[in-house]
């Protein structure tokens, strides 16, 4: 038997006996959309007559087969004689002649192992051509039709029959049968989408049931008798039913039942019609609807939470009417459960306390995540399969008023910073089949920046209301442009802001508390220049930067010098304000030099807090003002001096960073080794080395930062950090210059170490274990020295023991070293 051609182009489907090659052959032809089609109805009526010639008692009388007793049966239900229906099947099950005749014949031509195979064959390739429309389907290559569906719904049926035979089909057939059903579920799970009026198939069905009563309709229900799914959808759906004492009641006992998109959307309308003065049983189907919602899969979740959200009465079902005495309870359960629970049941479960409490379920989870660094990646994963939240502003608004907050620790609050950041990047775990591979992130950089990065930058007030959110701020800030990126149009803003906030750092009377933010302030303003000069390159030029230029003119001239440095490849204007500098700093210096009598001391100060703040922007920058100093001057021609440098120093090392302070200490080392005249004069030896100039800078440093420290009066945190630096760095050139002897090395690591002991003593106590770290260090040095071959080295031994007196620790290593 031929099934004909499928068109013009595609070969004819080849008759029973040469199936199993057809199928092995997978023909490309199957792809195209008019072939698959015809293809699939013809495989259809191929199952139903293996079915036929497969039952025991050879069954016709399926409803399938003539399209007849469907209607029949419908009727019935429509009259109310419920029974007569399953009178009728039984009926029906004896065959007629014609029918009976037909199947004989056919399995006189093949016996069932044949059949058997060819149903096997014929599962498998249905199979295959359903999972190559559901790919189709998810990239956009196929539309649905309600053809398409009822073809869904008519294999589906088949595949039960064939599951129904009672058969003992083997593997083979077991594993086809498993895996198309899996496929239609699918299929059927994605393709029957909520409809915008809460109508579904069944709904549409139901118009016709209207059993006698409501008594028969669950006896026909218990009984599990065909079509049972349509009356008890009828019992939901039925206003004449409502009323019934027993209706609520019967519907909790069969709870499994109500599991089902179309009766759940159906039994939501019921409560969203209900009139008033029955809050009691409205809030009591809604706590049933809620227990259905709790078990069901994430796909069908997601569609009825989507139906759910799509209008405000629909979502103030749950927040505003339906009582949450039980939230609690659940609340606590599920997150104390959350490590051994799977992730797509756990994203259903907190779905579930979303619908009812939006604010207080996100803020109890972002709790969770501030307590327990390890269900981060847990939690960004079940936030990311409730992709409703981003069209609320519950997950933002939740976010920043998490992050205003001064209540966390600074572990908390990493986890907390970490977190944020995670679901501001591209989702990657689309638990929803309908969702493309990458998601769009979870949390909107858009509103992160505008509703608590920005304000948070230019918020003014005490010390203890603006420093933990601007901290949590330039985090956020300097996060998102390493990892997730900030949107373009608001690069500019932000720039502007950290400009703002950098005027307030420099000029503020919280400048010694805010100062703890400034590296992360001129990570985040080198990050966000980076990005702009990315992007005007990418764009071969924009309009952007000349504006932004325009807006920075009323800013310091230092907070400009630093935009321009950044962005000097961007736009002339930055390129030549930055080029400009040395200029103005050489006229000016030159000007102070001509009017040397009448110098005054505010000019050497300004000069200074010039000089220091242009070269702590890069160590290129310092080393070319350098340059420009030491060309043009000389030390007596100079006009500045030590004490102007020590008394800006005073003023600039409690408010810079030890980047920017390392940056600039390039430039005044190298003032002292040729320009600047700083005499050494030691409190703690009565000789100097031989080869003192090789080390005289380093030493003048060291006496220089000492001397510091006996001028300073506040913002010891961060002098403390530039003093620590500075040392390290002389500590590392004493001990990588191989022109030094090993007298200069030992002598210049002594000097440090008495320095470093008198400062133990000048600087407050809790201060006192840094400086000793720092003495640590040197004699760590010394130790790899050779110090048998330096004849003072009892004299530089004796000077550390007479400057370290008030510390036994260190006393007993210097001892030590013999």
């Amino acid at each position: 038997m031929q099934y004909g051609k499928m068109s013009p182009v595609a070969p004819c489907i080849p008759d029973a006996n040469q199936w199993s090659e057809f199928v092995e052959a997978r023909l490309l032809w199957l792809v195209e959309d008019e072939h698959r089609q015809y293809a699939i109805e013809k495989f259809l009526a191929r199952i139903r007559h293996l079915i036929r010639a497969l039952s025991p008692n050879n069954d016709t009388s399926s409803p399938d087969y003539d399209g007849t007793q469907s209607s029949e049966n419908a009727a019935m239900i429509h009259s109310g004689n419920i029974y007569q229906i399953h009178q009728m099947r039984t009926r029906s099950n004896r065959p007629t002649h014609k029918h009976a005749s037909t199947l004989v014949e056919l399995c006189e031509e093949q016996d069932r192992t044949a059949l058997l195979k060819e149903m096997n064959s014929l599962l498998d390739l249905l199979n295959w051509l359903f999972t190559k429309f559901w790919l189709d389907s998810l990239s956009g290559k196929s539309g649905i039709s309600s053809k398409w569906r009822s073809t869904l719904i008519e294999t589906m049926t088949l595949v039960s029959k064939v599951e129904n035979l009672k058969l003992d089909p083997g593997e083979a057939l077991r594993s086809s049968l498993s895996q198309i059903t899996l496929t239609l579920k699918k299929h059927l799970a994605a393709e029957d989408l909520l409809e915008t009026n809460g109508t579904t198939m069944a709904a549409k069905h139901s118009s016709r049931l209207q059993p006698s009563s409501l008594e028969d309709s669950m006896h026909y229900i218990e009984q599990r008798l065909e079509g049972y799914e349509a009356v008890f959808h009828d019992i939901v759906s039925n206003s004449v039913h409502h009323q019934d004492p027993l209706w609520l009641p019967y519907l909790e006992k069969n709870e499994e039942l109500l599991l089902d998109k179309s009766i759940l959307v159906t039994l939501f309308d019921v409560v969203l019609c209900h009139p008033a003065g029955q809050e009691t049983k409205s809030s009591k189907i809604l706590k049933l609807l809620l227990r259905c919602l709790s078990r069901l899969p994430l796909p069908i979740f997601l569609g009825l939470h989507q139906w759910l959200w799509c209008t405000p009465d629909r979502m103030g079902l749950y927040t505003d009417r339906c009582p949450s005495g039980d939230y609690d309870l659940s609340l606590n359960q599920t997150f104390n459960k959350m490590t051994s629970a799977d992730t797509s049941k756990l994203a259903v479960q907190i779905g579930c306390l979303v619908l009812q409490k939006p604010g207080a379920t996100l803020e109890r989870l972002l709790h969770h995540v501030t307590q327990n660094q390890e269900s981060m990646g847990t939690l960004s994963q079940v936030l990311q399969c409730l992709p409703q939240l981003k069209e609320t502003p519950f997950l933002s608004d939740t976010f920043s008023k998490c992050l205003l907050s001064d209540r966390w620790s600074k572990a908390e609050e990493s986890n907390l910073i970490n977190f944020t950041l995670m679901l501001c990047q591209h989702a990657i775990f689309p638990y929803d089949l309908r969702l493309p591979a990458v998601e769009p992130p979870m949390l909107s950089c858009d509103r992160l920046l505008v509703g608590f990065i920005l304000p948070s930058l230019l918020t003014e007030g005490d010390r203890a209301e603006i420093a933990p959110p601007l901290d949590r701020a330039l985090k956020l800030m300097n996060g998102l442009l390493e990892n997730a990126g900030l949107p373009t149009h608001l690069l500019y803003t932000a720039v502007m802001c950290l400009c703002e906030l950098l005027e307030r750092i420099r000029m503020d009377d919280l400048v010694h508390h805010l100062v703890a933010m400034r590296a992360g302030l001129m990570e985040a303003m080198q990050l966000v220049c980076a990005k702009i000069s990315a992007l005007n390159s990418n764009a071969n030029g924009c309009s952007h930067p000349t504006t932004l230029w325009d807006n920075l003119t009323d800013f310091h001239w230092s907070t400009r010098l630093r935009v321009s440095y950044h962005l000097q490849g961007v736009d002339p204007c930055f390129q030549k304000y930055y080029n400009a500098y040395p200029g103005a700093m050489l006229v000016l210096l030159q000007t102070l030099s001509n009017n040397e009598g009448d110098l005054r001391q505010e000019d050497e100060l300004a000069a200074w807090g010039m000089i220091l703040e242009a070269t702590s922007i890069s160590r290129s920058t310092a080393e070319q003002n350098r340059k420009i100093i030491t060309d043009a001057f000389t030390i007596d021609t100079f006009p500045l001096s030590t004490k102007s440098l020590l008394m800006s120093l005073t003023v600039y090392l409690p408010t810079c960073t030890v980047s920017e302070w390392r940056n600039a200490a390039v430039a005044v080392r190298g003032l002292i080794s040729s320009t600047l005249d700083v005499p050494y004069t030691s409190h703690f030896t009565s000789y100097l080395p031989a080869g003192l100039h090789d080390i005289l800078a380093d030493l003048t440093i060291s006496q220089l930062m000492l001397s510091l420290l006996e001028m300073i009066t506040s913002g010891w945190e961060n002098t403390i950090k530039c003093y620590m630096a500075t040392m390290q760095e002389v500590l590392t050139r004493n001990r990588g210059d191989f022109n030094r002897s090993i007298h200069s090395q030992l002598f210049l690591a002594g000097q440090v170490f008495c320095h470093a002991c008198l400062a133990i003593q000048l600087t407050p106590a809790d201060h006192e274990d840094t400086l000793i770290i720092l003495g640590c260090e040197v004699l760590g040095q010394m130790e790899g020295m050779d110090r048998s071959s330096v004849i003072q080295w009892r004299l530089i031994q004796r000077n550390m023991l007479e400057s370290a007196t008030r510390q036994d620790a260190l006393m007993k290593k210097i001892r030590d070293l013999g």
